[in-house]
């Protein structure tokens, strides 16, 4: 039994533990199984992280109560004297959506995507208490300047930053009537999985945030990446095919903004993961016409 563990209430129980190296967070992931065969993914986080913790462990158990397919939540709390803070969830049976989509047909994968599309609803149907709003241009906007900043810091460059920059700038005023609602933060495939009925769950909410709505779609490029069915799928499915004016620019700017800050981030992570950003910068740019178009070309009615 690892060390961090026997602090856990039930512990005593587990049969099998094993890491799970996959993903970007911080915490240590384990897949868990029980003597009665419950499965189980325990996630070890710092002490100093408890809000945050408790929040997505709050979130999830009020997404409980829709119907679909999500971790479900089962214990939280303190471990290892205190030092370390513990979470419980149910283990979400399934293959990563990355790898399982493309074995579906166009018309299955744009289903799923519609199915997400409609998760997604959900989530963000969630209420956002008063102390919890935010006034959304004028945080967005800074968080711009940071990203812009950043990428004028960052030794490495690509040909079509500065066009981004003027097409964002050009559309800012759009931030300024923007809700704010509770975001999972990092939806896209990979964070997805397709069971063998074909049911499709979402995992890994610890980067949650509260946030425009439609800022969720930032990371759907890399979702078009694998199947521009369903992202298509995804985008007609959260708004029943009718999409509100502005949407594409919208989200044109968010996914801007990302394609910024994303070289910064990679350098940290060493040459591999700059060039992958190279690559998706690429695609983006391909996917906008250099965003000379707000509607990519992947987006297919």
């Amino acid at each position: 039994m690892i060390a961090e563990f026997l602090s856990i209430p039930g512990s005593y129980d587990w049969t099998v533990i094993e890491p799970v190296a996959k993903g970007w967070s911080s915490d240590r992931k384990y897949y868990v199984e029980t003597c009665t065969g419950e499965k189980l993914m325990v996630r070890i986080a710092s002490a100093g992280d408890y809000e945050q913790k408790k929040t997505e462990f709050e979130l999830l158990c009020q997404l409980e109560q829709m119907a679909f397919h999500l971790p479900k939540p089962l214990d939280i709390g303190i471990c290892l004297g205190e030092q370390s803070i513990y979470t419980v969830y149910t283990w979400l049976d399934g293959e990563e959506a990355t790898d399982k989509l493309t074995r579906f047909s166009p018309v299955q994968q744009y289903r799923l995507g519609n199915r997400a599309g409609h998760i997604l609803k959900c989530i963000h149907s969630l209420p956002v208490s008063e102390s919890q709003q935010k006034d959304w241009g004028r945080y967005f906007r800074h968080k711009i300047m940071r990203k812009v900043e950043k990428y004028h810091q960052c030794p490495v460059k690509f040909q079509e930053a500065e066009t981004i920059i003027d097409f964002i700038n050009q559309h800012l005023d759009l931030l300024d009537t923007r809700p704010v609602t509770f975001q999972h933060g990092d939806f896209h495939v990979g964070n997805m999985v397709i069971d063998q009925k074909g049911n499709l769950g979402i995992i890994d909410f610890n980067r949650h945030d509260i946030g425009d709505p439609w800022e969720e779609f930032n990371r759907i490029t890399w979702s078009a990446h694998i199947s521009p069915a369903f992202a298509t799928g995804q985008i007609d499915g959260y708004f029943d095919g009718k999409i509100p004016e502005h949407f594409f620019t919208l989200q044109a700017l968010y996914i801007g903004a990302n394609m910024i800050s994303s070289i910064p981030w990679a350098i940290e992570f060493g040459d591999g993961e700059v060039e992958t950003m190279k690559q998706q910068i690429q695609l983006v740019c391909d996917a906008y016409k250099g965003f000379s178009a707000i509607k990519p070309l992947w987006y297919q009615k």
